[in-house]
């Protein structure tokens, strides 16, 4: 029932966060309610069927093991007696070890999912402003060289003209899709993607013509464009391209004033030579034109119009209308084009349009409705992705002042957003696993003393998270809301029993001491059997080994350091608590029920 009640509310938790809890939990939700069906009707028979009287055991291996238990069992009642007899000294522990533990937890740099290694990354290429086909070509192949050179890469993917990270296609850019071998062919962090990314950054400065920024895709798919911070600054005050370049420019330039921060890229162009066409409307009209006519004529010439199907050799045929390359090489062909009027008569642009040479965008990019240039920043190693955030935040402050806005997206965006939800459902779970066990017990206090020893999970987190130099995840605080459960189950097992004894007469202080030796086996024994479940999830490799790695170290230190911790303190805590109940809330529940008896009589 803890479980379910841990689970089940963070199936309605909604966006990104709530798909990647949901997805989660229902899977534990569903797995237990199978185990406990499974523990109440079939355990019992097979029980039943298979075990048989023992006997002392002739295997040195169950001797040792017999021997290290009991050994550890005495010491086990040693410190809890002395725990129990020093309660003051004991809680004051708890209470250090605690603060630690949320400090720790609250301190610890966090992301928003880990980067992972997927077999392939995405390469940006963009020369100056109106470089030819021709000219971007030949930079790629240099390129495709240097990628090709490495032994980690499989095949690359070269697309001369489209720019994936600006999301149109422009002469000056180009997108290569690398593919690398596979992961077990390239084992070992030299040969992960993100070495090679780096790698290939460094490599590519040799390149004089062109900005190449290799990244590694986002982890989960379409949730951005790369698995960098992704920016949207803004020209919220309409300043024009010109100034927006600028601005891009600026941050790229300062970079060095924030360690934390090891590249930013923008692919954006605000001042691509263009040419506008003024066409004179007056002169259209004058002339028995149409501007329809006029717009039709040019964007069928400079682009392409479908004009109909139709069937040949068994296959269907598109029929397209417009200019060959070769009749649109030169502004001055533009000029040669001809519109027919209402006489009939053809007319030619040149009577009617004049052509300028201007500065403008070779993509129109807006965001939250203002114009706006993508930023990909990529922290310095062992910096967390919230700490490259901040860090981009202080860097647009101090550079573009209030000049510029930003706003964050893709996976930035993300963990921007996902903060409150970590708190909400972190409250909400240990609330209703204190109602379910309230309902279960029929008391307040004793379920304060179970959940009282989840400390010592959130420490075992934060210090496999410092061990293991890993930020605290999605994963991380999936495993968090793991160990509520289970390091509520590892106290209900010494809480339950310290009850019946209580019942049966024994003091407090007994009833916690006897409770806590007779429950350590079984404890050690579900404890350490699900710790050596989880372990090979802090050991995977190949694809979402970074989520695996992430949600394993959560899991196994944090439920090692409540095996370990927990259980010395789950007496204290029962002492604590009912102390509390028999002496305190009982008088004043049974006060009350007088006063109120009394009232009613008169």
């Amino acid at each position: 029932l803890v479980l379910l009640a841990v689970f089940i509310p963070t199936a309605f938790i909604g966006g990104i966060t709530g798909e990647l809890y949901k997805q989660f939990a229902l899977t534990i939700a569903v797995a237990t309610v199978f185990s406990g069906f499974n523990s109440l009707t079939f355990t019992p028979a097979l029980c039943a069927l298979f075990l048989q009287p023992t006997r002392e055991p002739s295997f040195f291996l169950y001797k040792w093991f017999n021997k290290g238990y009991g050994a550890t069992l005495n010491g086990y009642v040693k410190v809890i007696g002395s725990m129990l007899r020093k309660p003051l000294v004991s809680l004051s522990a708890f209470i250090v070890l605690a603060l630690a533990a949320f400090y720790g937890f609250a301190k610890w740099p966090t992301s928003f999912i880990p980067q992972e290694d997927q077999g392939y990354f995405i390469v940006s290429v963009q020369l100056p402003n109106a470089a030819s086909m021709e000219r971007t070509r030949k930079v790629c192949d240099d390129l495709n060289r240097i990628i090709q050179s490495y032994p980690e890469v499989e095949n690359a993917l070269n697309i001369v003209g489209f720019s994936a990270l600006q999301g149109g296609s422009s002469s000056n850019s180009a997108t290569f899709f690398v593919v690398l071998k596979p992961w077990d062919d390239r084992k070992g962090k030299e040969h992960s993607v993100f070495n090679v990314v780096e790698r290939l950054n460094r490599d590519a400065s040799v390149l004089q013509e062109a900005i190449v920024f290799a990244v590694n895709p986002p982890a989960i798919s379409g949730l951005g464009v790369s698995g960098g911070l992704e920016m949207q600054l803004e020209d919220r005050s309409n300043l024009g391209a010109g100034e927006l370049e600028s601005a891009a420019n600026a941050l790229i330039g300062n970079i060095g004033s924030e360690p934390a921060l090891m590249q930013i890229n923008s692919m954006f162009q605000g001042n691509t030579p263009q040419y506008a066409l003024n066409i004179d409307r007056d002169k259209v009209e004058m002339q028995g034109l149409t501007l329809s006519s006029v717009f039709s004529a040019l964007s069928y010439y400079m682009g392409s119009a479908y004009v109909n199907d139709f069937v040949e050799f068994g296959r269907i045929y598109q029929v397209k209308l417009g200019a060959q390359a070769g009749a649109r090489a030169h502004i001055d062909d533009v000029m040669k084009l001809s519109v027919r009027n209402r006489d009939g008569n053809m007319v030619p642009f040149s009577s009617f349009t004049q052509v300028e040479e201007t500065m403008g965008l070779n993509l129109v990019s807006r965001y939250n409705m203002y114009s706006s240039a993508a930023l990909t920043a990529i922290p310095a190693p062992g910096i967390s992705s919230s700490e490259g955030m901040a860090a981009m935040e202080r860097l647009v402050r101090n550079t573009l002042g209030t000049n510029f806005g930003y706003s964050w997206t893709g996976e930035a965006y993300q963990e921007s957003q996902s903060g409150s939800t970590v708190g909400l459902i972190f409250g909400l779970a240990i609330l209703i696993v204190i109602l379910v066990l309230a309902a279960q017990y029929e008391s307040w206090t004793n379920p304060i003393a179970v959940i009282l020893s989840l400390p010592t999970a959130i420490l075992g987190t934060v210090l496999g998270c410092i061990v293991m130099s890993l930020s605290i995840s999605i994963y991380s605080q999936i495993g968090l809301i793991l160990l509520i459960a289970l390091s509520a189950k590892n106290a209900i097992l010494i809480i339950e029993f310290a009850m019946d004894y209580r019942k049966q007469g024994e003091s407090i202080r007994q009833s916690a001491m006897e409770a806590g030796r007779l429950r350590l086996r079984p404890i050690l024994m579900t404890s350490f059997a699900f710790i050596f479940g989880v372990l090979p999830l802090m050991f995977a490799t190949g694809a979402g080994a970074e989520s695996r790695i992430a949600l394993g170290t959560a899991v196994v230190f944090g439920m090692a350091m409540n095996t370990v911790l927990g259980t010395l303190f789950v007496p204290n805590f029962y002492e604590l608590m009912e102390t509390v109940q028999e002496r305190w809330l009982s008088k004043v529940f049974k006060d009350s029920g007088e006063k109120g008896t009394t009232n009613s009589v008169d």
